[in-house]
């Protein structure tokens, strides 16, 4: 949550159940899922959501009375109004404790299980998962020219 900007962003990446809720009462949205994606709805429902086109995440967010975040918002969100050096503040990253980018033939996880990424905010629901787990769309920063295998590491959050 950003308390002093007037909106509420999520906690954490819309994962694939929120998003199949959708896409099953929206048919025209569907698209291919990467490849390492679990193929039972059980399987998958706490993976981020990703490769995920940058229109049906706008859509998605959208049918919830919200929108994508701006840059500026995630931003924001991640560093907090003491603009901290990473989202839980001036620690060193541990590789072990916050899911970073693992090459090519990385993936993202499920949400919510990096102990180390998530804001220290105070109040009862930090945000996760900003520095890793996946890469994320914004409302103005688009850009058609990435390549497929990025494309299929960016998932979404949506902000009211």
């Amino acid at each position: 949550v950003a308390p002093t900007s007037g909106y509420a962003i999520q906690e954490h990446e819309v994962t694939w159940a929120e998003l199949d809720a959708y896409l099953a009462t929206h048919p025209s949205e569907m698209f291919s899922r990467p490849e390492w994606v679990p193929s039972s709805p059980e399987a998958r429902a706490s993976y981020a959501a990703t490769g995920v086109p940058w229109a049906v995440a706008t859509r998605y967010c959208e049918s919830l009375g919200g929108q994508l975040p701006s840059e500026e918002q995630w931003e924001y969100a991640a560093r907090g109004p003491e603009r901290r050096p990473s989202p839980w503040g001036s620690a060193p990253l541990d590789r072990l404790l916050t899911r970073v980018y693992q090459g090519d033939a990385g993936h993202p996880g499920p949400v919510m299980k990096s102990s180390q990424d998530q804001t220290p905010e105070p109040g009862p629901v930090p945000v996760r998962d900003l520095l890793g787990n996946a890469l994320e769309w914004t409302r103005d920063v688009y850009r058609h020219d990435r390549s497929a295998t990025i494309l299929q590491h960016v998932g979404f959050r949506c902000v009211r």
